[in-house]
């Protein structure tokens, strides 16, 4: 199983036309070009270990999850193929003014 996981910033006033958004038109998208399941989360904001770091409530995890790593990739290709693709991918930064983009791929071993 491979976790492609991003997290953004998004202003707050944009938070909600990002999730309708995410609802309406990006997980139908994702789904219907490979993806198995797309999920956004948000963070909890309370403190449970000394340890634990804090995120913004801002901070907004993106995971979408595939078989294997070559269907992650497929995924990617039919995105970048599809004419709404671009549209949609790039509406993370000039429609919803997302920042401090992270991003990672894991690999589920147990």
């Amino acid at each position: 199983m491979i976790l492609a996981e991003w997290s953004i910033e998004v202003p707050e006033n944009k938070l909600e036309e990002l999730f309708r958004f995410a609802k309406e038109k990006l997980k139908p998208f994702y789904l219907s070009h490979g993806c198995k399941n797309h999920a956004l989360l948000v963070p909890v904001e309370k403190k449970y270990f000394p340890y634990q770091t804090m995120l913004k409530k801002t901070r907004i995890v993106e995971q979408m999850t595939f078989y294997n790593l070559a269907e992650f990739e497929e995924f990617l290709k039919r995105v970048e193929k599809n004419p709404n693709g671009k549209e949609i991918t790039e509406s993370y930064e000039k429609k919803f003014h997302a920042t401090s983009a992270n991003f990672r791929i894991l690999m589920r071993k147990v």
